[in-house]
């Protein structure tokens, strides 16, 4: 029925509104002890404490903890320089069992060799028989050109959609490289979501002395790892390698996504932390992804020839060194 006129109600002139921020984090939650491993996996967000910008974050603003693995693109990056023969055998047989225990419904693998050049040995495959096939079929080479390896291997990365996970396996200093590790970093930097491993096989360290590239081989994959919220492995001999790939398959399970509500959405994004309230437990927070500048990411990836050539001021370990033979190597400059 119509209203009276001083009954009917009159439209009101205020709007209410309200903004909401959704933050994310990935994170991997890990037991200090292996007995502890079952607690830790069940751990939920009433066990988790957030700290966003040095202030404590409610616990009902924890939205979820998201365990559920999604497609994910497992690349195997393989040194086979003549350093390696005595660990070769080692090196595949971990590599073969790591793809073997790969779930079809999810994940695909490529693998991916370095020694004086960088070869695709097998594209992206789910197909677990032809990966160990390429896997068992890898040959010994010379040099060492691990940055080259990661250069090449982050270009082919661009056009994949799935998460990377990226295992790095070497034994020596990288010798034959032409690009350098600043244009593997300012492609790294933009693909967030990448994750890698690196694993140092009996690998020499000089801290003094030599030129950036060449010296610090071990120190840059141990950054490397870091950057990309992975991490660095290093066994003196290839009898453990199986256990590496084991640790890495342990990491990769223990990861989550925790989403929160931001309790002040026009704040600056700040520094998320997270820990676990179970002492059995540990959270290791990923870094969020680094800011790169658009004239840094378009920078031009041509080596610096101007630099002049360099010697080693210290004898390299003799496994290091390969000898001409004229006969074999008739390729290649001998004053090279």
């Amino acid at each position: 029925p119509d209203l009276p006129a001083w009954q009917a109600p009159a439209e009101s002139t205020l709007r209410e509104e309200a903004r909401v921020r959704l933050r994310t984090v990935r994170l991997r939650i890990e037991a200090k002890e292996q007995e502890d491993l079952a607690t830790c996996r069940a751990l939920g967000l009433d066990d988790l404490k957030v700290v966003l910008r040095g202030e404590p974050v409610e616990a009902g603003r924890l939205i979820e903890l998201d365990r559920e693995r999604g497609p994910a693109l497992h690349v195997l990056l393989l040194d086979t320089s003549r350093s390696i023969e005595d660990w070769l055998d080692y090196v595949r047989d971990a590599a073969a069992t790591y793809v073997e225990l790969l779930d079809p419904e999810l994940d695909r693998a490529m693998l991916a060799t370095f020694d004086d050049s960088v070869l695709l040995v097998e594209p992206p495959t789910a197909d677990r028989g032809r990966l160990q096939e390429a896997i068992r079929g890898v040959r010994m080479g010379s040099w060492t050109s691990m940055v080259d390896g990661l250069y090449y291997l982050m270009r082919e990365l661009e056009a994949r959609p799935e998460r990377p996970v990226v295992i790095l396996l070497t034994d020596g200093v990288d010798s034959a490289s032409f690009h350098d590790r600043a244009e593997v970093n300012r492609i790294v930097d933009g693909r967030p979501d990448l994750i890698s491993f690196t694993i140092g096989l009996d690998m020499p360290f000089f801290s003094r002395g030599l030129p950036p590239g060449v010296a610090s081989s071990k120190r840059f994959m141990q950054r490397f790892a870091g950057r990309t919220n992975g991490q660095w492995l290093e066994h003196p001999t290839g009898f453990r390698l199986q256990r590496a790939f084991e640790d890495i398959r342990a990491m990769l399970e223990a990861e989550a996504v925790l989403t929160f509500v931001d309790p002040d959405p026009d704040a600056e994004p700040g520094k998320i932390k997270v820990s676990s309230q179970n002492r059995a437990c540990k959270v290791v927070t990923y870094a969020e992804a680094a800011t790169v500048e658009p004239e840094e990411r378009h920078r031009p990836i041509e080596p610096p020839w101007h630099e002049p050539p360099f010697a080693l001021p210290v004898e390299p370990d003799p496994k290091y060194r390969i000898e001409y033979i004229p006969s074999r190597d008739k390729g290649i400059d001998p004053l090279c």
